[in-house]
């Protein structure tokens, strides 16, 4: 008999397969196929949780729970890349430069060897999850922040111009200079 419904199995823009029913015979139990279709997809979604939590977790830096140097590394180029075509493709068209501006602010701890001496490794932890926490939670949705070193740490600021960076900079710089840390 033909098909009674097809539907496709999607994860991520990947057609991974299809479900095809039926219509059902007289004989065999109805209920039983039912039962085999709603346990194959519950493996596939906690499969694709699986997949979901390992990606987050390669993608985080495990102490300040921020993007790691890996994935802002692959952000930033992608940005980059995107930002140049951009120019390029206004250029080719003879458009003015109005530009998909792009900045990065690159900051670190001051004297961060002599309070992780001074206070042990475990303030020294405390702080950079303090700060991570402080700086992520100040950030627009479309910036990426990250842990780019021991002590170091990026944010990716898309569609902002050297001024508007400039602020946002600022800003951090000075909602750290006035937090309370120990």
């Amino acid at each position: 008999p033909p098909p009674y419904v097809i539907a496709p199995l999607v994860l991520d823009q990947e057609t991974l397969g299809f479900i095809v029913v039926a219509k059902p015979r007289k004989t065999g139990d109805p209920k039983a196929a039912l039962r085999l279709v709603a346990l194959t997809g519950a493996q596939v979604l906690h499969t694709a949780n699986q997949v979901s939590r390992m990606k987050i977790t390669a993608e985080m830096d495990g102490l300040t729970r921020v993007y790691n140097k890996k994935h802002m590394e692959q952000a930033l180029n992608e940005l980059v890349y995107r930002a140049a075509c951009a120019a390029y493709d206004q250029h080719s068209a003879g458009q003015a430069q109005s530009g998909q501006s792009l900045s990065v602010f690159l900051f670190d701890i001051d004297n961060f060897k002599n309070y992780n001496d001074t206070n042990g490794h475990l303030a020294g932890d405390k702080l950079l999850q303090e700060l991570a926490g402080l700086v992520n939670d100040s950030v627009r949705k479309d910036d990426i922040f990250g842990r780019f070193g021991g002590e170091e740490f990026l944010l990716i600021l898309p569609h902002t111009s050297a001024g508007q960076a400039a602020l946002a900079a600022e800003k951090i710089r000075s909602l750290l200079a006035n937090h309370p840390f120990p």
